[in-house]
């Protein structure tokens, strides 16, 4: 782990072992959220404002928006560079890009993040003023060249069994783990989608928490002009957790 350019851009090498690949030896987007994670929360842990700072402050991040676009997903045993810098405060949102490369430096994978600051304990979001003079931020790069917004609420026409929040689903914050609710939307999908058909883009809101005790079900909209949307919802109050907009392309692996 290294800052570069004055220590506002992070640098992490990282190894794909067989627990971050599917059966077809490609990294799954639940691993990717994991590297971006990883990433973003040893970068905020090498200044003043990371995870053990802000519980110093009864404070915590949470992750609110979040855009992927994979150009090529890394392979088994592939050695990767992940890049990641803060672009400063847009109002109560905390902005953060990545950028992922392969041994020959090539761009395989982009993404912009907005992180939220909430209060520990009432789990109300506070206005980080304490925390925004102490972000190095890059706002001129770019990852992409849009950020992550609000995902439109459609109607969705398939639904899920409901399935309880497991112990090993849970962070350091006490409640579900972003990339658990992705990999509870991929573990949804059929076998014969996943063998046609892979993420090209893939866009997330987080909007409420799970934790212990809670029932977890997808929601799923019907497959159309390239993308489908899903949700994740909980069973005792009905509401939303997460909002997706997935953007898919032909997945060209031979499974004879």
């Amino acid at each position: 782990m290294m800052p570069t350019h004055s220590n506002k851009i992070w640098q992490d090498n990282y190894t794909i072992h067989t627990y971050h690949v599917d059966r077809d030896g490609l990294t799954t987007m639940a691993s990717i959220c994991d590297f971006l994670q990883e990433s973003a929360w040893a970068h905020a842990n090498s200044g003043s404002f990371g995870y053990e700072h802000l519980k110093e402050q009864k404070l915590i991040w949470v992750l609110a928006h979040l855009l992927i676009k994979v150009h090529r997903f890394p392979k088994w045993t592939e050695k990767i560079q992940l890049n990641t810098w803060s672009k400063g405060m847009a109002g109560i949102l905390a902005d953060r890009d990545f950028e992922m490369f392969d041994e020959e430096k090539k761009l395989i994978l982009s993404a912009t993040s907005s992180w939220l600051v909430l209060d520990s304990a009432t789990r109300k979001i506070r206005r980080p003023e304490n925390i925004k003079n102490r972000l190095p931020a890059f706002p001129e790069k770019n990852a992409l060249p849009y950020r992550a917004n609000k995902i439109e609420d459609v109607e969705l026409s398939e639904r899920g069994t409901f399935h309880p929040v497991l112990f090993s689903d849970l962070d350091l914050n006490n409640h579900v783990n972003n990339a658990r609710y992705i990999r509870r939307i991929f573990d949804y999908l059929d076998d014969e989608f996943r063998n046609k058909y892979e993420p090209d883009e893939m866009e997330i809101n987080f909007i409420n928490e799970g934790i212990i005790g809670d029932e977890l079900a997808v929601l799923y909209s019907t497959f159309e002009n390239d993308q489908s949307f899903c949700s994740i919802i909980r069973k005792k109050d009905n509401s939303k957790l997460i909002r997706t907009r997935i953007k898919w392309r032909e997945r060209k692996i031979d499974h004879q």
